[in-house]
């Protein structure tokens, strides 16, 4: 009996391997068979039957290795209940079926699906039935010519309880249902438990987009955030909306979606571009400290980038509520005990409490201001993975809010008035009793310091925050890239300080500031009173001039008696300009008359129409009076 192999190929499809004698005719049969030594390939069906006939009348049918099978009939053995499509031409099932055969055939099809579908992982295909899983396959999309195949390995499921999902013929419709956006919406499963698939996501926006300005934000009002799929999305669809229709605004709907949307996106909408009212002089601090937070500093944020320069500025003139405030409730509010005090030398007395516990590192960021605060909490939880111990809660800063008061009260759990006071705030620190203080210029010292645990404080004071509102003039592109590019930088370092430390997880981090900046100009002194030593935006004396608000030193707990420059609005400005210039055309239309002259007969009449004018919107309705009611000028 012969060991020749002999492979029939009634198909004529297969490619024949090279190695083998090729018989396609009864001639090539009796000239080849037995003569060689090499197998043979045998193709076409009548001439496969004949050889097969021939091998059996000569007892020799063992030598038949293998007869190839239809390729349509191989597949549709695979298949099953799955059809074939009928476009298949025999060379494509006869690639299909050579590549399956390459795979591990306990499950060919899953290795197929995983080595073709580039764009998902491919151990979704092996793994098993649940709800996330459907969710996955449900956000995979499959190449039309690979959907057959598809089809075949959702039959694997045909038994699970989610067989029903499974065996969906429209994944992308199917998917919209789950998602909330298609007819009728599908939630007996619960929502889709993964965030909205690449391929739906312009799509959803665009169903949120309309829906939202449909209904002029209606549809949030019922909105239940805990029940969608895609609230980020959602939110900032709404954030959007919002934005441009503030009349659309409410609590119930902000609050839907604040907590999705960035430090950022928050601010402006918040805001809902309408002033607070001013703050009331009997307000309590934690009251007081509620309205600057939440009310007037972000009003004041988005006035100053948003709202023309020539416009008058209603934050200055809310702003005088809360000066009025702070006069009258300063004085109590420093008598206070330090640790309990609302003024921000109270850090001070909290860090070290931390500091016997486990070590700190404390930053203090000069000229950072609630907002700014903030923002680099955010960056730090979002960015750096850190988490919040304590919920940052506003404080007073030491009046007046420059550094040399400022700060050295931080340190030094002390006002201004006290016979230490000194302008070092280097000095001040010492009065902590424990660790050290560095500047920006000596951080190589703070990181080496950190590496070696020389201590249980680590200060870092740093003033490149504060500097920026020094040499800044456009409070937009100061908002958008100088500012929020160097609160990032303030978080990459304080990172990179938390990194050097030996163990991280021990080391408690305090961010705190001596003052708070705030965008916009201020009033600078001109004309000084021959009493005062001017200090830029305030002065060290006290005078009756009425351009001015005196903190008198032994009130205000500060070492010497000190005055503030009041602000001008521009409206009034412009307006009493505008009245002077007109009595300058009529009364002295050859400008001939002195300084006296023209503050006697020009300005003082057209400040005096300008106030009625106040006068009388002041007391017309509730809305004039966050404009305050008096009015100061000065010539220039």
């Amino acid at each position: 009996m012969s060991d020749k192999q002999i492979i029939l190929d009634p198909t004529g499809l297969y490619d024949i391997p090279s190695g083998y004698i090729r018989i396609t005719t009864e001639v090539e049969w009796i000239q080849f068979f037995g003569v060689s030594a090499d197998p043979c390939w045998v193709r076409g069906e009548r001439l496969c039957k004949w050889a097969e006939t021939w091998l059996q009348s000569w007892n020799r049918s063992e030598e038949i290795t293998e007869i190839k099978q239809h390729p349509r009939y191989i597949l549709g053995q695979l298949f099953a209940t799955v059809p074939l499509p009928d476009d298949w031409t025999d060379e494509q099932l006869l690639i299909l079926t050579t590549k399956l055969d390459s795979y591990p055939q306990d499950n060919p099809i899953a290795y197929f699906l995983a080595d073709n579908i580039t764009n998902s992982n491919g151990q979704i295909w092996f793994a098993q039935a649940s709800i996330s899983h459907l969710a996955t396959w449900l956000s995979i999309p499959v190449a039309e010519e690979y959907k057959p195949l598809e089809r075949v390995w959702q039959q694997r499921f045909k038994e699970h309880e989610l067989a029903n999902y499974y065996q969906t013929e429209d994944k992308l419709l199917f998917l919209r249902r789950w998602l909330g956006i298609a007819e009728p919406v599908f939630n007996d499963i619960g929502k889709y438990p993964l965030p909205v698939p690449d391929l739906l996501r312009q799509e959803f926006d665009s169903y949120w987009q309309q829906l939202i300005s449909r209904t002029e934000g209606k549809v949030l009002d019922t909105l239940i955030p805990t029940n969608h799929v895609g609230m980020e999305r959602i939110a900032n669809c709404a954030y959007r909306a919002l934005k441009t229709r503030s009349d659309w605004i409410n609590k119930v709907r902000e609050a839907k979606v604040i907590p999705y949307l960035s430090y950022q996106q928050k601010l402006e909408l918040s805001l809902n571009q309408r002033p607070p009212q001013p703050l009331a002089l009997d307000a309590t601090p934690k009251e007081a400290l509620a309205w600057a937070t939440k009310d007037y500093l972000p009003f004041r944020c988005w006035e100053v980038i948003k709202q023309p320069a020539s416009t008058s500025r209603i934050s200055d003139s809310l702003a005088d509520s809360f000066v009025e405030w702070m006069l009258q409730h300063y004085p109590q509010m420093k008598v206070e005990s330090v640790e309990n005090s609302y003024l921000n030398y109270s850090v001070a007395s909290r860090v070290q409490n931390l500091c016997q516990d486990s070590p700190v590192f404390w930053v203090v960021v000069d000229g950072l201001g609630w907002l700014d605060h903030l923002e680099l909490l955010s960056l730090l939880t979002n960015n750096y993975k850190l988490a919040v111990e304590t919920a940052i809660e506003p404080r007073f800063s030491i009046l007046p809010t420059k550094t040399e008061y400022a700060k050295w009260s931080l340190y030094a759990q002390l006002l201004p008035s006290d016979s230490a006071w000194v302008a070092d705030a280097g000095k001040a620190f010492v009065k902590m009793g424990m660790g050290k203080r560095y500047t920006d210029r000596q951080v190589d010292k703070l990181y080496s310091a950190l590496r070696k645990k020389t201590s249980k404080l680590y200060c870092w004071d740093t003033d490149i925050f504060d500097s920026l509102y020094h040499s800044q003039k456009d409070w937009q592109s100061f908002n958008e890239l100088d500012r929020p590019h160097t609160l990032k930088v303030i978080a990459e370092k304080i990172d990179y300080c938390l990194q050097q430390y030996p163990d991280p997880d021990a080391l408690r981090i305090v961010i705190a500031s001596d003052h708070g900046q705030i965008m916009g100009t201020s009033e600078k002194i001109t004309h000084c009173p021959p009493e005062l030593e001017p200090k830029g935006r305030m002065a060290i004396g006290k005078t009756d001039d009425t351009r001015f608000v005196v903190l008198e030193g032994d009130r205000y707990g500060l070492p010497h008696d000190i005055s503030i420059v009041k602000n001008v609005t521009i409206r009034d400005q412009n307006a009493i300009l505008k009245s002077a210039s007109g009595f300058l055309k009529i009364l002295y239309p050859h400008l001939e008359l002195t300084l006296m002259d023209y503050e006697r007969d020009c300005l003082e009449p057209a400040c005096k129409l300008r106030q009625a004018i106040r006068n009388s919107l002041y007391y017309l309705d509730d809305e004039f009076r966050q404009f305050g009611r008096e009015i100061y000028v000065e010539t220039k």
